[in-house]
C-alpha cells in the first residue's frame, strides 16, 4: 500500500493494486502529513493526517475493516480551536485492535508530547495522555513542525515514543519513553543522547519486535562528521543499552535513517549517502546467539557464502559455539534474514565451509578436548565423521581450519589442525604436528603428517584451496614461534618448508591465509617495531603460478593503539582484525586493499574475534561481518553485519566471476548472456570487448580470462588489447580453457583506459570470468615476474570419471595439437606407480581405462592418487581417490 499527500493537500490511499481512493473529502485542501497502520492480518487499515485551516488544527483519520477496499466516515482524533503548530503523527498497531498515535503540539510557548489509544482500530479513542513537556523558546534553530514523535508498538504490550528536544541552539536531546502495558501507564522519559556543541541531531527512528526487544536510531552530525548512532533495549527493566556508532559517514549531509526489526530481530537500516546519491544500508546487527547462556568469548564463529547456480541467490551460513555446543544458521537473502539457530552437537572452535553452488554446509570441530570431527547436514540432523580421533594419553589436538574444493574436485574437504604430545597430564608438549586430513564424507580420511617440531611450538595452521587449471594447489600454513611457515602442494608433490614472515615482521601469531585468483594471502599478527612485541597486523601475498616470487610484506593496521588481533583476509578486498582502542574496549577495524585502516564497526561494548567474507553482486561489494560482542559480565552475544561498497576505480577488478549471476557491467559488446555449465557468461557470436578499468602507468597488470566455447566445432580465438595480440588459442567444441596474460607496459604508459577484445572464428564464445590483477614487486632482484603469453597451456583437457571408484577409472584426455604424451598414475607421495600412455597422439579425443593396479599388475591400497598428462611441457592433473 502507499499513501499519498497531494501538492493540493488531499490525502489519497493506494492500494496493492494500484487503485487510488482519495480519503479526504472533495474539495478539501488543507490535508497534511498522514500516517497509516495495518493490523497483522491486513484486513484492518487506519489512515491518520494533520488537518489545518485559518481557525483551527486538528488531527483526523479513516479506517477501513476490508484491506482499503471501502472506507469509514472521517473522524476526529484530537482538534485545537486555535492555530498553533502540530507536527507528524506517529500510528502503529499493537495487539489484536490496539492502536497508537502520538504528536506533537506546540502551544503558548512550549512544545508537549501527547498520547492517544484506541481499543477497537480507530473507531474510538481513549483519553490523551501527555507524555512530556518542555520549552520551546530556543530561537531560529527550533523547527517544532519538522520534529514530531515516533512511535513504536509490539505484540508483547510494549509502547515506546522518541523525539528531539532543541534546547537550545548548538545544544540537542534525543528523550525515550516506554509503556510495558499497551499505553495505560507511563514512566518518566529518559534522555537517550544528548549534544553540547556544534551539530545536530535528526528526528529518530525507532522499532520494536515480537518479545519486547527495541531499537532507537538517530543521526549525529559533529563537527561536519555525520554518524549514525543506535541504542537497544533487551526489556523494560533492563532500559537502554548504552549507544553503539554503526557507522560513520564522511559528508556533511542529513540522511535520516530508517530501522525495522524483523521476527528474528535483525536491524534494517536504510540511509541515503549524499556522496553517491543511493541507500547505504546496513543489514544485521542482529543477535544470532540468543540463548540464555549466552556465547562464550573465544574465536569460535565463522561466516562463509556462495552463490546458487540455478537461481543466482547468494547463501551465507554462521556456525559459533555457545556453552560447548555449537550451532549453525543460514540465509538465502544475503542476511535480510536468518533460519533459526540449528544445533549441530557438543563441540568448540568450528571451522565453516560450503559447498559450491548448493550453499551445503560442512563444520570441522573439536570435540571432548581430543577428537577431530566433520559434521554434514543429513535427513533429520547431521552426520558426524571422526577425522582424527585423539585416544592416546596425554595427546591433544588443537582447534581445526577447513576449506572445501568445488565440486569438479571431488568436494573434498581438508581440515589443518596442530597434534600436541604431552609431559603428562600437565606437563608441556614435547613435540608438535601439523596435520592435513582430507575427507570425502563417506569414506575413510586420508590424513599426512606436514611438520613436526619438538623444540618450538607449532600451532594455529590455515589451509587455502585454489581451484587453478590444469592442476589444483593447496596451501598449508602456521605459527612456528617466531615465524609463519608453509607448504605448497601441486599435482601431488608437496614443497618443503617455506616462510611467510621475515624478521621485520615476526614475531608471528594467528595466522589466516586465503586465497583469491592467481594469489595466496597470509595476514597474522606481527610486531609494531622490527622485532618488538606482536601488536600489529601483516599481510603477505605472492604470485603462486611463479614458483621463484617472493612474498610482498605489508603492515596492514599501522595501529596507534599497539594492539591489533586475530585477523582474517577476504579474498584480495579487504583484511579485518579487533582493535584495542580504551580500557577494555575492543572494535572491529579493516582495510579496503591500499586504502587507510578505519573502523569498520564501533561500539562502546567490547567487539572481538572477528570473521568476514566479501562477494561482489549487482555492481556493488558486500562486506559481510560476524562478531562477538561482550554486553556485561558473562553476557555476550553473536553479532552480524553487512555494508556495501561502490567500486570505485581505486578498488581491484573483479568484472564477471564463474557464479555470479550478473553479466560484466564492463562488457562493451554483447550480443546477449548465457548459462553454460552452471555458469551465467557473456556471450558474443563473433567479438566481445571489455573496458579495462583504471590501470595506473607505473604499474604492472596480468588478466585472468576463462572462455568457453559453447558450440559444436572448435573454434580458433585471438585475444588482443587496445589492437596489440596478446595470445591466440583453439578452443575445443563444448570445452573451456582459462588462464594468466601479462599486459604490456606500453598499453597503458600513456593511456590508461585499455580496452581488452576477443575475437573467435568459430559459432560464438562466452567469456565466464574475468579479472584484472596488478603483479607484485619483487622485494629484491628489481623486477616482476611476467606470466606465460603463450595460451598453451589451456589446450590439453584431462578429464578422469568417476574420480572416487572401487575399480575401473575411465580417462580422457583432449589435445588441440599433435604431441607426444605421457599419461601416468601417482601416489600421494609423488611416486608414479602406472605408466597409462607414452606416445603420439594426434588433435582430438583419447580414452583409457585404469583398474586400479599399478605397473605390474597388482591391486594398489585404497587412497588418494593422482593422474598426470605431460604433452611437450604442457601438463594437466586431476585427483582420484580409490576404495576397496
Amino acid at each position: 500500500m502507499q499513501i499519498v499527500s497531494g501538492d493540493r493537500g488531499e490525502i489519497w490511499y493506494r492500494m496493492p493494486s494500484g487503485i487510488s481512493v482519495r480519503l479526504t473529502a472533495p474539495g478539501v485542501t488543507n490535508a497534511t502529513r498522514p500516517a497509516v497502520a495495518t493490523n497483522a492480518t491486513g484486513d484492518l487499515v487506519v489512515v491518520a493526517w494533520r488537518s489545518h485551516d485559518p481557525s483551527s488544527q486538528s488531527l483526523r483519520s479513516r479506517r477501513s475493516t476490508d484491506g482499503g477496499v471501502s472506507w469509514g466516515p472521517e473522524s476526529v482524533i484530537w482538534q485545537d480551536p486555535l492555530t498553533y503548530l502540530m507536527t507528524y503523527p506517529s500510528l502503529e498497531f499493537g495487539t489484536g485492535e490496539t492502536l497508537h498515535i502520538a504528536w506533537s503540539h506546540y502551544f503558548d510557548g512550549s512544545i508537549n508530547i501527547w498520547y492517544r489509544r484506541s481499543n477497537d482500530g480507530g473507531a474510538s479513542w481513549q483519553n490523551r495522555h501527555l507524555l512530556w513537556s518542555g520549552s520551546a523558546d530556543s530561537g531560529d534553530e527550533y523547527e517544532p513542525g519538522d520534529r514530531g514523535p515516533v512511535l513504536a508498538a509490539g505484540s508483547t504490550g510494549r509502547v515506546d515514543v522518541a523525539w528531539v528536544y532543541y534546547e537550545m541552539t548548538d545544544h540537542n536531546s534525543l528523550y525515550a519513553i516506554s509503556s510495558a502495558d499497551e499505553g495505560t501507564t507511563w514512566p518518566s522519559p529518559q534522555q537517550a543522547a544528548q549534544l553540547a556543541g556544534p551539530g545536530f541531531l535528526t528526528e529518530p527512528t525507532i522499532e520494536t519486535d515480537n518479545r519486547g526487544l527495541s531499537y532507537v536510531l538517530w543521526e549525529e552530525v559533529v563537527h561536519g562528521t555525520p554518524r549514525v548512532i543506535s541504542r537497544r533495549s533487551p526489556n523494560l527493566a533492563a532500559g537502554w543499552l548504552p549507544p553503539d556508532t554503526l557507522k560513520p559517514w564522511h559528508t556533511y549531509h542529513k540522511g535520516k535513517p530508517r530501522v525495522a526489526v524483523d521476527d528474528l530481530s535483525t536491524l534494517h537500516l536504510l540511509k541515503l549517502d549524499h556522496t553517491t546519491g543511493v541507500p547505504y544500508s546496513h543489514w544485521g546487527l542482529q543477535m544470532l546467539s540468543n540463548h540464555a547462556g549466552a556465547t562464550a568469548f573465544n574465536q569460535q564463529r565463522r561466516i562463509t557464502t556462495t552463490t546458487d547456480w540455478f537461481t543466482g541467490a547468494k547463501k551465507m551460513g554462521i556456525t559459533y559455539e555457545d556453552n560447548g555446543v555449537i550451532y549453525y544458521l543460514r540465509t538465502t537473502n544475503t542476511g535480510s534474514s536468518w533460519s533459526p539457530p540449528e544445533s549441530v552437537g557438543p563441540g568448540e572452535y568450528p571451522a565453516l565451509v560450503v559447498q559450491e553452488g548448493s550453499g551445503s554446509p560442512r563444520i570441522a570441530y573439536l570435540k571432548d578436548g581430543q577428537d577431530i570431527m566433520l559434521a554434514v547436514p543429513s535427513l533429520g540432523g547431521w552426520q558426524h565423521y571422526t577425522v582424527f580421533e585423539g585416544n592416546l594419553p596425554y595427546v591433544r589436538p588443537g582447534p581445526p581450519a577447513a576449506c572445501y574444493s568445488s565440486w569438479f574436485h571431488n568436494g573434498t574437504v581438508r581440515v589443518a589442525y596442530s597434534v600436541h604430545e604431552h609431559l603428562g597430564e600437565f606437563g608441556p608438549p614435547t613435540h608438535n604436528h601439523i596435520y592435513l586430513s582430507e575427507i570425502v564424507p563417506g569414506y575413510p580420511p586420508v590424513t599426512q603428517v606436514l611438520h613436526t617440531s619438538t623444540l618450538e611450538l607449532s600451532r594455529s595452521p590455515t589451509v587455502a584451496y585454489f581451484p587453478e587449471f590444469p592442476s589444483d594447489r593447496l596451501y598449508v600454513a602456521w605459527e612456528t614461534e617466531p615465524v609463519i611457515l608453509y607448504r605448497s602442494r601441486e599435482s601431488g608433490v608437496w614443497s618443503g618448508y617455506l616462510g611467510v614472515s621475515d624478521s621485520y615482521s615476526s614475531p608471528a601469531r594467528n595466522p589466516f591465509m586465503e586465497a583469491y585468483g592467481d594469489k595466496a594471502f597470509c595476514v597474522w599478527r606481527g610486531p609494531n617495531t622490527p622485532g618488538g612485541e606482536p601488536g600489529d597486523i601483516w599481510r603477505g601475498r605472492r604470485r603462486i603460478s611463479d614458483l621463484s616470487s617472493s612474498w610482498y610484506l605489508k603492515n596492514q593496521s599501522e595501529s596507534p593503539y599497539r594492539a591489533s588481533e586475530y585477523p582474517v583476509q577476504t579474498g584480495r578486498f579487504a583484511s579485518f582484525w579487533q582493535e584495542h582502542v580504551s580500557g577494555d574496549n575492543w572494535d572491529i577495524w579493516y582495510r579496503w586493499e591500499n586504502e587507510p585502516p578505519e573502523p569498520f564497526y564501533q561500539s562502546p561494548n567490547p567487539a572481538s574475534y572477528p570473521h568476514a567474507v566479501v562477494h561482489y553482486h549487482d555492481n556493488c561489494y558486500y562486506s559481510n561481518a560476524v562478531w562477538t560482542e561482550r554486553l556485561a559480565d558473562e553476557v555476550y552475544e553473536v553479532r552480524f553485519i553487512r555494508v556495501p561498497r561502490i567500486p570505485t576505480d581505486t578498488d581491484p577488478f573483479y568484472a564477471v566471476a564463474t557464479g555470479e549471476p550478473d553479466p560484466s557491467p564492463y562488457c562493451l559488446h554483447r550480443d546477449s548472456t548465457l548459462v553454460y555449465r552452471h555458469t551465467r557468461a557473456d556471450f558474443g557470436y563473433r567479438q566481445l570487448r571489455y573496458q579495462l578499468p583504471f590501470l595506473h602507468p607505473s604499474d604492472r597488470y596480468s588478466v585472468w580470462l576463462s572462455l568457453a566455447n559453447p558450440g559444436r566445432e572448435p573454434a580458433d580465438l585471438t585475444i588482443s588489447a587496445d589492437g596489440i595480440l596478446l595470445a591466440k588459442a583453439r578452443v575445443l567444441a563444448d570445452a573451456t580453457i582459462s588462464g594468466w596474460l601479462d599486459l604490456p607496459d606500453r598499453l597503458h604508459y600513456d593511456d590508461a583506459m585499455v580496452a581488452l577484445e576477443l575475437r573467435t572464428s568459430g559459432s560464438g564464445i562466452a567469456l565466464t570470468e574475468l579479472k584484472v590483477s596488478e603483479l607484485d614487486r619483487r622485494p629484491k632482484g628489481g623486477g616482476i615476474q611476467s606470466a606465460n603469453r603463450t595460451g598453451r597451456t589451456p589446450e590439453l583437457g584431462l578429464h578422469a570419471g568417476p574420480s572416487i571408484a572401487g575399480g575401473r577409472i575411465e580417462l580422457s584426455l583432449a589435445l588441440t595439437e599433435p604431441a607426444r604424451v605421457r599419461l601416468s598414475i601417482y601416489d600421494n607421495a609423488g611416486r608414479e606407480q602406472r605408466r597409462v600412455y607414452d606416445g603420439s597422439i594426434e588433435p582430438g579425443r583419447q580414452a583409457w581405462t585404469w583398474d586400479g593396479t599399478d605397473g605390474n599388475g597388482r591391486g594398489l591400497p585404497a587412497g588418494v592418487y593422482f593422474c598426470r598428462a605431460d604433452a611437450e611441457g604442457v601438463t594437466a592433473t586431476v585427483r582420484l581417490v580409490l576404495v576397496r
